[in-house]
């Protein structure tokens, strides 16, 4: 039941039996303070676009507290209750939609716990939610041009719910390839393989090897490798240690497979590399 409101403005399409996706009803409220709907329960989606105040919403053991740019869902057979401010009463745009496409169109998009979304893009939501009430004599044009608009202001949900999600898995990626850097910098010199840096930062292989190839075009064999080599060239220019020292400070234990990978990578052996530099070094210093 409604408690003390001002009765919102509500208009309902002609033609409400799509089996795909149909509007409901839709309209727009501007409520007293202390407002409210429910307890109760419906048989569609609602949708609420807080225009401006504030207010809760509650539904089953969550209790939000909304306001201004934010959105909130009511879902089909689930009890709620809403109320405006008493300080701020909040106003909406609503929009209740149903039909076969409905349910997938809502799980496209990352609500909060469900039920909430608090969209970057709020100014285009309004807008498109402007729009849809506009169109207050819904006959059958006009319910074709209210569910266009129902369309496009999804979209605008969906695309926004992807760019965060793929900043959520940049953001993760970032972190887990420097955790994967940083402990092959600590550990190469104790003869670690692929699988211990995927344990070490609780990914399987095959999600490491996309990792690195992901984020830097090489895998994660290559860099392991390639950071090996770049260590053993230091240590070749600026100690007296021994190859068979290098390789095995480097951590790679077979002295020969050492030797063949090093000429590969830089189209020398580690000695001739040496006696190349030094040679250089030498003639620099006369």
């Amino acid at each position: 039941m409604a408690k003390g409101r001002k009765f919102p403005e509500v208009f309902f399409p002609v033609g409400k039996n799509s089996n795909e996706l149909s509007l409901y009803h839709y309209g727009k409220h501007n409520c007293l303070p202390g407002n409210s709907y429910g307890p109760n329960k419906r048989d569609y989606y609602l949708l609420h676009f807080i225009t401006e105040g504030k207010g809760t919403y509650t539904v089953g053991d969550k209790t939000f507290h909304l306001q201004k740019n934010e959105a909130f869902l009511i879902r089909p057979n689930e009890e709620t209750f809403y109320q405006a401010d008493i300080e701020e009463p909040w106003e909406y745009y609503f929009v209740a939609f149903h039909g076969t496409l409905a349910e997938k169109m809502v799980d496209e998009v990352d609500w909060i716990d469900g039920y909430v979304i608090r969209p970057q893009n709020h100014q285009s939501i309004r807008s498109v939610m402007r729009s849809i009430y506009a169109i207050k004599k819904p006959d059958l044009w006009g319910e074709y041009m209210a569910l266009g608009h129902l369309y496009i202001m999804w979209a605008h949900l969906i695309k926004e719910s992807k760019r965060t999600r793929e900043t959520e898995i940049q953001s993760n990626q970032e972190d887990l390839l420097n955790k994967a850097i940083d402990y092959i910098k600590k550990n190469y010199e104790c003869g670690i393989r692929v699988s211990d840096i995927a344990n070490a930062i609780n990914v399987h292989r095959v999600s490491l090897y996309r990792l690195f190839k992901d984020c830097l075009n090489v895998s994660v064999e290559k860099y392991l490798q390639n950071y090996r080599m770049d260590r053993a060239v230091f240590l070749l220019q600026n100690s007296d240690c021994s190859v068979t020292e290098i390789c095995a400070r480097v951590g790679m234990g077979d002295y020969p497979h050492f030797c063949r990978q090093f000429k590969r990578h830089f189209g020398f052996t580690p000695s001739e590399y040496r006696k190349l530099f030094m040679s250089k070094t030498n003639k620099n210093g006369k």
